[in-house]
């Protein structure tokens, strides 16, 4: 079909048509949920005078699966703090500001336990009551040897009692997500 053809039969009920009204589809609710870096990078505000963080997440549950996240952090100002303790969570708290870039590859792909808080506004612009999803970072979680709880995962059945026994030594010699040696307690046991 010749889309010219289509365009002008269409053009007078699509001008007559009004936009659909945005619901604020795009807030997600307020939770708790596991997310994944996608992406972490510089980029200048719109005025182009400051920069910050830009965080791409992709929400793995429990609802929401694949839903996204884009998180801004500012690196100078009154919301630094916010920028610290995100920054603190992935093991960069005493990262100098000029190397932050370097790090950023290291960390696409990690697993993080996230808090999601909707919050109100006015939108200067309109006067309406907007809606905007505020993200806070809890803590990272998953690595070669933990499943996204941050526990060891479980060992596949019939499972040797010496691999048992070598999975438990290497629980009690585990890294946290900022490679940190920690304790895990408890033994694993095979199904």
């Amino acid at each position: 079909m010749d889309y010219n053809h289509y365009l002008s039969r269409n053009n007078d009920n699509f001008n007559k048509t009004k936009p659909a009204e945005n619901k604020n589809n795009d807030i997600i609710p307020a939770g708790d949920y596991k997310a994944i870096v996608e992406e972490i990078k510089l980029r200048e505000t719109k005025d182009k005078s400051k920069f910050m963080l830009n965080w791409h997440l992709s929400i793995l549950g429990p609802k929401h699966i694949n839903r996204r996240l884009f998180i801004n952090h500012m690196l100078e100002g009154d919301n630094v703090k916010y920028t610290k303790a995100a920054l603190k969570i992935f093991g960069y708290d005493k990262t100098e500001l000029i190397s932050l870039p370097t790090k950023f590859e290291e960390r696409k792909g990690k697993e993080i336990d996230i808090t999601v808080e909707v919050k109100e506004y006015q939108d200067k612009m309109d006067n309406s009551m907007k809606k905007v999803n505020n993200v806070y970072f809890k803590r990272i979680t998953g690595s070669d040897n933990q499943s996204s709880s941050g526990f060891a995962k479980p060992p596949a059945a019939g499972m040797p009692k010496e691999s048992t026994a070598e999975l438990n030594k290497a629980m009690s010699n585990a890294v946290d997500g900022n490679g940190n040696k920690t304790s895990l307690d408890g033994d694993v046991t095979p199904y």
